[in-house]
Order: structure tokens, then sequence, then C-alpha cells
């Protein structure tokens, strides 16, 4: 329901309704891990991301990594969403240095993942680019971008 408000410019009322879900989750699940419980921090923090807050995104995509790494460690694909999602919030924060390492081991990881063409590895591709434009490095992001758009 956040995405559909949020879809219709409604920002703010898709950021309470996720910040509620989240107290809702909370309070039912009480202070024990549950993926319901994850998913509440992730979408709170994809909504505070695209606002224009990653400080506040970065806090909560830190604890549904967390809890997601204890209950399911396995599921890869999630685990490496929220790492994506956590270096995205550090380029943001124009800490591109601690964000580049992360970015090129989600690819790697990625690409593990998702044999050929995958919207996650284009999504890493693009993210990786973005981190190294922002670095001044304009040669080696187009690189990755390019290659992103081979796959789109």
């Amino acid at each position: 329901m956040g995405q559909c408000l949020a879809g219709q410019g409604l920002y703010a009322e898709a950021l309470e309704l996720d910040l509620e879900m989240l107290e809702r989750m909370r309070r039912v699940h009480g202070d024990t891990d549950h993926a319901g419980v994850a998913t509440a921090l992730g979408n709170l923090a994809f909504r505070l991301r695209s606002v224009g807050r990653p400080r506040d995104a970065l806090a909560h995509y830190r604890e549904a990594l967390a809890m997601t790494l204890r209950l399911e460690p396995e599921n890869r694909a999630r685990v490496t969403m929220y790492r994506n999602n956590i270096a995205a919030c550090l380029v943001a924060l124009g800490r591109t240095t601690e964000a580049l390492p992360e970015l090129q081991e989600v690819l790697a990881e990625r690409r593990r993942l998702h044999a050929g063409d995958h919207g996650s590895v284009a999504t890493s591709l693009n993210n990786l680019g973005n981190c190294l434009e922002r670095m001044g490095r304009p040669a080696q992001a187009l690189v990755y971008y390019d290659e992103a758009l081979e796959m789109r």
C-alpha cells in the first residue's frame, strides 16, 4: 500500500504507513526476529532513501540485513539486496570508498546467483558505475554503465 501511495506522489503518507507497519509487526512479534519485521524494516528503509533520508535508511537496512542473516542466511538474493541497498546509502552519504568494495562484492555474488542477463546484476552494475562516477572515475564508471545498459 505504501508503494501505491508513493506512486501517487503521497510520499509523507507512504512513509507514515511504512512506519506504522513496522510498529505493528514489532508489536505482534515482540523482540524476536521475524521475516515480517525484517521486510517491514527494509520497506521503511527503501522509503526513507527515496525521500532523501539515506542516513535514516542506512540504520534500518543494517537492522534488516542482520535479522535476515540470523533468520535465513541461505537466502543469498535477499542478503545481497540489503547489502546493495546499504552500499547505495553509503554512496548517497558521500562515503564512496566504504561503498565501493561492498558494491564489488555484491556484483560478484549476484553474478554467481544469476546466470546471464538479470535485473539484479544490471542494478549492481549501475550502482557500481554511479559510485565510481562520484569518486571522479568516469572512464571506469562508463564500463559498468555500458554493461548494465546491454542487459536491460
